[in-house]
């Protein structure tokens, strides 16, 4: 099985059980999310995340670059947000999901 789609534990749950019968291969994609019960291990939000995915979801047209500009996070919390990313998606910094792992183990031999 190449990629699915995600969803949430009794769907997991059900789905990996359909594979394992029919001996489809699976993998988890991905193994870690931030804030998301539907992945094995999640991790927590980086300080300042909020405030880059507004700016990123800013849809600014031509001729508005000075809004634009005017309306990114600083250089300092970006990078403050990114170094916080790289700390919290270590493992010894992530949880695991134990009801997405239950679901799954239901299912493992």
């Amino acid at each position: 099985m190449g990629e699915s789609g995600e969803n949430n534990d009794e769907w997991i749950g059900q789905f990996s059980k359909v594979l394992d019968d029919d001996e489809i291969s699976w993998t988890f994609w991905p193994y870690k999310k931030m804030e998301a019960k539907s992945a094995p291990v999640t991790f927590s939000r980086p300080v300042h995340w909020d405030e880059i995915v507004v700016y990123a979801a800013r849809h600014a047209g031509m001729g508005d670059t000075e809004k634009s500009v005017a309306a990114r996070p600083s250089l300092e919390d970006s990078r403050a947000a990114f170094q916080d990313l790289l700390v919290k998606i270590r493992f010894e910094n992530a949880s695991p999901n134990e009801s997405y792992m239950k679901a799954l183990g239901a299912n493992m031999n």
